[in-house]
């Protein structure tokens, strides 16, 4: 048996892994994946079944300006808690940031949790 060992990250190691909600709620064969550690994030899409587990596809990586502390999926794109206080929200498909916003409370420094479901609704604590 080969053991096959994928390197997502490159020299990063990864911290956390955001399974994109689907609209219809079904995630029985196939997801997309936001996979982060340092300052690297990549997308892949997986899909299993009958034994099998297979990549389907898998963006760049990405590398920002930070250390990514957290990432939440919101309507396609990919908001991302960076070090030293600020949130972007990002594009996968087109591998850029849409928007970026630093956080007025000078306190994120090692972790962060993004709560909300929509850009403009959401809470960094």
């Amino acid at each position: 048996m080969i053991k096959r060992v994928q390197n997502l990250l490159g020299h990063y190691l990864i911290h956390g892994f955001r399974v994109r909600p689907e609209p219809n709620g079904d995630l029985d064969l196939e997801a997309m994946v936001a996979v982060f550690g340092s300052k690297g994030l990549r997308v892949v899409k997986i899909s299993w079944g009958q034994g099998h587990f297979r990549e389907l596809w898998r963006s760049g990586l990405w590398n920002m300006s930070d250390w990514i502390w957290d990432a939440r999926w919101l309507e396609g794109n990919i908001a991302l808690a960076l070090g030293h206080n600020s949130v972007v929200l990002y594009d996968p498909v087109v591998g850029c940031i849409l928007q970026e916003v630093p956080c007025t409370d000078r306190c994120t420094l090692s972790s962060a949790c993004l709560i909300g479901y929509a850009w403009k609704e959401l809470t960094i604590v």
